[in-house]
């Protein structure tokens, strides 16, 4: 069986190689799942450049989250029943098959696209974990709002009736934002926190959320309202966030960390089934929707992370088969 894996600390291209490895076979209480298709993220690329808190010996598997079908049952499991279409949230799912525990997989709608299903477990889950506990007409801003999760904050700000400032690298994005929900769309720049501060009557914004780190933190952290909270979850540009020490000594913003997986074990029975029942009613309005540009077979993985870490206009995807149904 194929397994991608990343044999050493490198490039992802040169770092990633595809192994033969054992057939698995369900346990008791787990779920064989033969994989259908896998998103290329920018953190499943984290661990082969060393940039990982987590660092576990090598050779190690790749893959937060993808799609699959469920083709066996270990030992006293009964559901998801085979052939049910599941969302997999991680478990190295550069596979062709896996392994996991029954409870982990998320059952998909019938019907559904197995390419937008593999993207439901990571981005969604963050976009919602972003927004939890904003209320409508509140502010928020972002930073590079033109990737995945960006996107994904901007309409689901927006179906909330949040108001979302978003924030990009380079003009000519405003209209295309817009469209999917954004009150306003800034370049960022060093007078970045003027400019929010001119479209919030003053204020500031109740949330900024950081995906860039480096300097840009700093300036989301001038943006925000006092009582307000920065909430970092990327590090895009850099490995390290920097921010004014004057103004986190003698203003009143709190700033914190994001973890989807943190987040979501901290969260009650209760919540946690609630979001899942958010994140498949916004699943089905399309909200969740993602642009893909490409889809490359798992031996073309070397080709396939090239093209996802300078594409803009969509996600690349591995799936198997090369065309699934």
């Amino acid at each position: 069986m194929k397994r991608v894996m990343t044999m050493r600390i490198a490039e992802p291209a040169e770092g990633l190689e595809v192994v033969d490895v054992p057939e698995p076979t369900p346990g008791p209480g787990e779920v064989l799942v033969e994989m259908r298709a896998r998103p290329i993220q920018p953190a499943d690329l984290l661990i082969v450049r060393d940039r990982h808190i987590v660092k576990p010996p090598l050779p190690a598997p790749v893959g937060i989250e993808g799609s699959g079908v469920i083709i066996a049952h270990g030992e006293g499991v009964s559901a998801p029943p085979i052939g049910t279409l599941v969302a997999l949230p991680y478990g190295g799912t550069w596979s062709e098959r896996i392994v996991m525990p029954a409870s982990a997989p998320l059952p998909l709608p019938e019907g559904c696209d197995p390419l937008q299903g593999s993207m439901l477990a990571l981005n969604p889950v963050t976009a919602l974990g972003l927004l939890s506990g904003l209320s409508a007409e509140q502010w928020l801003i972002h930073n590079a709002a033109n990737s995945s999760v960006g996107r994904l904050v901007t309409r689901l700000a927006a179906a909330r009736g949040i108001r979302s400032i978003s924030v990009v690298r380079r003009p000519g994005m405003t209209e295309e934002l817009q469209a999917l929900g954004a009150d306003h769309v800034l370049v960022d720049g060093d007078d970045l926190p003027e400019r929010v501060r001119a479209l919030t009557d003053g204020a500031g914004v109740a949330r900024a959320l950081d995906a860039v780190s480096g300097r840009a933190a700093g300036r989301l952290l001038d943006a925000t309202a006092e009582g307000g909270e920065l909430v970092c979850y990327g590090l895009l540009a850099s490995d390290e966030i920097v921010l004014p020490s004057a103004r986190m000594i003698f203003r009143n913003v709190t700033v914190r960390g994001y973890s989807r997986l943190r987040s979501l074990q901290a969260l009650s029975p209760t919540a946690k089934q609630e979001m899942l029942r958010e994140l498949m009613v916004a699943f089905a309005d399309g909200l969740l929707d993602t642009p893909i540009e490409a889809t490359f077979s798992l031996d073309q993985v070397a080709e396939a992370v090239t093209l996802a870490e300078r594409s803009g206009s969509g996600k690349v995807l591995l799936v198997s088969p090369e065309r699934p149904a």
